[in-house]
């Protein structure tokens, strides 16, 4: 802005401020700011970031995804299992009765807990017939035990 573009009482108030006294700079201002210079010059550089290799952005990765995995399971655990209102197949009963027997628990968990019953009622236990290394071996003992049980 210029000083024609200024009011007159901003041009006096200007000159009334350039006129005041100031207080000059030390006369070692100039070395101890030089001095200051010269030590952030004379430091070394940061060292450069080094990048990931293929190997551990993969497994950067997969981490990040076992996380979110967890987390929305976490979140899933906690939503409600009965939005289409209460069913007709029993399971208010099942709530009541729960609730008579652990009257401590919210109402909430009570019908998760009622619903995670009905669910694992209608599944059919089947053997496992992939066994594991641990169950061949024992297995295995076991069989020659009783061949050895049935030895004179």
């Amino acid at each position: 802005m210029q000083r024609d573009d200024l009011s007159d009482d901003l041009v006096g108030l200007a000159r009334d401020l350039a006129s005041r006294p100031r207080p000059a700079p030390s006369g070692n201002l100039r070395q101890r700011v030089l001095a200051a210079v010269r030590s952030e010059l004379a430091r070394p550089a940061p060292a450069p970031r080094r990048r990931l290799g293929t190997w551990e952005f993969a497994a950067a990765v997969a981490a990040a995804v076992l996380f979110l995995m967890n987390l929305s399971m976490v979140v899933a655990s906690g939503a409600r299992l009965d939005l289409g209102g209460p069913p007709s197949n029993g399971t208010e009963a099942a709530v009541a009765s729960l609730q008579r027997l652990l009257p401590d628990l919210p109402e909430r968990e009570v019908r998760r807990q009622v619903v995670l019953l009905k669910a694992a009622s209608c599944v059919v236990p089947a053997p496992n017939v992939k066994p594991s290394a641990g169950q061949w071996l024992a297995n295995r003992d076991r069989g020659a035990r009783a061949i050895r049980a049935d030895l004179p």
